[in-house]
């Protein structure tokens, strides 16, 4: 298979082969011969196999014809493992497409059915802005949606900033980072913990003393975190926090985003979906090798709101479908 290559000390080529040379190659590769040359290596700093003992090595011979049919059946099986691996990616590749259209299908009102008697969505804003306004929050009607009359029953269009607030991480210094936690600390999350399920393995803790008192840079259940630094194709990046099992903070590259009376879940899913369509690298200012994406640009998306009932229904919907795709990747 090597005719005319030139060698090194540390390889032998075989010469004079009598026997089909694909056959020996396969049979040199198995465990059982394997196995054999390990146990015949000189114990030195680097083992190595002699040439003496390597032409003693026992393997198994069959006639030509049958070692040609062994060789045969060896690589069809070999393509019909690269068949399946392709198989495979296309099928991984199917399900995050699969993801990526029944979170466009539930923004757009496609994926459950509306009920007549969900309270509209306009209510639940005219909720929203008057506690807004109880605290002393500016509020402006920005939408007039009758010029939206292909929407679903019930929904509206509003703006991100109407029915969320936004909580930017805490800054510190490199060096008052911990990899363990101390009496003083507390675990921080960072941008590299927002992945689809959020990662809390590699915590960074830091000196509580920078969070200064303040309760709104504490993680709450229902949190939605968002990488607000990172590379273009990441940022906007979401995680979930469905319950917080210790007092954690955040950094200052990621943000918090609460929302005020509108189902947390249903907003996370279609901050993923906005992602998935590259909203935010879109968005983003692009610095060296960082992009940024600010609460005023974030803010100012649009997005659909179907009533809170709906909402819960698409939340379920969505869930239960993922689990569905996640149950048959995790089979392939």
């Amino acid at each position: 298979m090597f005719d005319g290559m030139n060698l090194t000390e540390n390889a032998v080529k075989l010469t004079s082969i009598s026997i089909d040379k694909i056959y020996l190659m396969y049979c040199i590769s198995t465990q059982f011969v394997q196995e054999r040359f390990i146990s015949r290596f000189h114990q030195v700093a680097q083992p190595k196999l002699s040439i003496e003992t390597s032409l003693k090595t026992i393997i198994p011979i069959p006639s030509l014809s049958e070692q040609k049919r062994i060789v045969s059946i060896i690589e069809d099986a070999f393509t019909i493992i690269d068949n399946l691996e392709e198989n495979k990616q296309s099928l991984e590749q199917v399900i995050k497409q699969s993801k990526s259209k029944v979170l466009d299908l539930a923004i757009r009102g496609k994926l459950v059915l509306q009920d007549s008697n969900d309270e509209p969505a306009s209510i639940l804003l005219e909720r929203i802005r008057a506690e807004q306004k109880k605290a002393g929050k500016k509020v402006e009607n920005t939408f007039d949606n009758s010029h939206y009359p292909e929407l679903p029953r019930g929904w509206i269009i509003a703006q991100l900033s109407d029915i969320c607030v936004y909580e930017r991480g805490i800054t510190f210094p490199s060096s008052a980072k911990q990899m363990s936690k101390s009496c003083d600390s507390i675990a921080c999350v960072r941008t590299a913990n927002v992945q689809e399920i959020l990662e809390l393995d590699d915590l960074w803790y830091i000196d509580k003393k920078y969070i200064k008192n303040n309760s709104t840079k504490l993680l709450r259940d229902g949190d939605i975190i968002m990488s607000t630094a990172n590379s273009r194709e990441l940022v906007g990046k979401t995680s979930y926090v469905e319950t917080v099992q210790q007092e954690m903070t955040f950094g200052g590259f990621v943000m918090v985003i609460r929302t005020q009376q509108i189902d947390s879940k249903y907003i996370f899913y279609l901050l993923r979906s906005m992602f998935g369509k590259g909203l935010f690298a879109n968005g983003s200012t692009q610095t060296t090798n960082i992009a940024n994406i600010n609460t005023v640009v974030l803010g100012n998306f649009s997005i659909l709101i179907p009533p809170l009932e709906e909402q819960k229904r698409i939340v379920k919907k969505i869930e239960t479908t993922f689990q569905i795709l996640d149950s048959i990747q995790n089979n392939i």
